[in-house]
């Protein structure tokens, strides 16, 4: 994969908690399932938004 195209894995972890949360938001899932799809602790998805 081409570098510009590549993030670095703290990205990648806080754009997975933003798309969890938004999920949650949209009321597709509930915080825990949303944890468990996008693998993120079920903490940083009910955490409040900083």
């Amino acid at each position: 994969m081409h570098r510009e195209f590549t993030v670095d894995a703290e990205t990648e972890q806080r754009h997975r908690v933003q798309t969890a949360r938004s999920t949650v938001a949209m009321g597709m899932f509930t915080p825990a399932q949303a944890a468990e799809a996008y693998d993120v602790p079920l903490a940083e998805v009910e955490a409040p938004a900083s």
